[in-house]
């Protein structure tokens, strides 16, 4: 039997008729709110709403509407970015329907009567007025005439006022910050820090650096996979409110012949530190950790980089969090 649970209704009570769902709606805020502040509040509680879903059975769920508020949050939280997606939720009116051209009334060739060579010499007639028949026929003529000529004007002017609509469409379709698995981002998601103090970095907000590397979905959960060159490098960008002490945990699948690896943890330029790895065989996740200091708020850049690489592959990251040491 097909599995027919809705993840937008269950969790962010967006119901069904509400689909395709815009950004304001997955955030559950006013529609073209330009407030930045609003829009990552929004934006963090979603997240927690849905993590606490991960290890559910519908756990399978979880990711996909994470990447979706992450895209929705990079979107709305920039003025320029905003009013760009803003202007494909305003739909133009649509031009008004161009009556049909009456058909032309159908030519009658007068008779010419045969005038007697004898006959006298006649004085013209006035010519009779035109019937009221007449210039009814004459004005609606002129009407349709005019709305053609209206209909033709508005066409050219939409079709001039819409080229650059069109062309900033395809700018943005192109620039999405929303694009799938193997394609690179123009635009860096930033992680921010939770109400708890922690710091998520998912695959799908990396910045993955060298040919090789690529994201791919397993199981329902991204991972950044493919890690066979040692110049191969992947790094995050994040947000901190409350700096201080932080350890990071990295998960991560190795194979056996990865064993006795590391990877370098770096955050901005400060000295990199060395992270052994250990092989899972293929089977389980695997957690290493390492404090670091992040001394200042606003943001930074964490680095993951290769150390020692004796297998083919380094390892396969599933996940970074940055979780705040507790002090006694």
């Amino acid at each position: 039997m097909p599995d027919e649970f809705d993840p937008y209704q269950e969790w962010l009570g967006i119901e069904p008729h509400e689909h395709p769902v815009d950004h304001y709606r997955l955030l559950g805020i006013q529609q073209f709110e330009t407030n930045p502040e609003v829009v990552h509040q929004a934006a963090d509680e979603r997240m927690t709403e849905i993590r606490l879903h991960q290890t559910g059975p519908r756990g399978r769920y979880t990711q996909q509407l994470l990447n979706e508020i992450s895209a929705a949050r990079v979107c709305l939280a920039t003025a320029a970015t905003r009013q760009a997606y803003d202007s494909q939720l305003v739909k133009l009116p649509e031009p008004p329907p161009v009556p049909p051209e009456p058909p032309p009334a159908p030519q009658v060739m007068p008779t010419k009567t045969p005038v007697p060579a004898t006959a006298p010499t006649q004085v013209p007639e006035e010519e009779p007025e035109a019937s009221p028949a007449g210039w009814s026929k004459i004005l609606i003529a002129g009407a349709a005439l005019l709305v053609v000529i209206a209909g033709i004007g508005w066409g050219v002017k939409s079709w001039m006022d819409g080229e650059p609509a069109t062309k900033q469409a395809t700018d943005r379709t192109e620039d999405s910050p929303s694009k799938t698995a193997g394609k690179r981002r123009l635009q860096q998601v930033v992680a921010r820090q939770e109400g708890s103090g922690e710091i998520r970095l998912t695959p799908a907000i990396a910045k993955l650096h060298g040919k090789n590397l690529k994201l791919a979905t397993r199981s329902g959960e991204d991972q950044i996979e493919n890690w066979i060159e040692s110049e191969d490098w992947v790094s995050w960008k994040f947000a901190v409110l409350r700096p201080g002490y932080f350890t990071v945990e990295v998960t991560y699948l190795a194979a056996e012949d990865a064993d006795e690896g590391s990877c370098l943890l770096q955050v901005d330029q400060e000295s990199a530190l060395s992270l052994s790895i250990g092989s899972s065989a293929g089977q389980a996740d695997r957690t290493g950790k390492k404090i670091v200091t992040v001394a200042k708020g606003g943001e930074h850049t964490l680095a993951v980089k290769v150390g020692e690489k004796p297998g083919k592959e380094l390892l396969v990251l599933k996940s970074i969090l940055l979780a705040p040491v507790k002090r006694e």
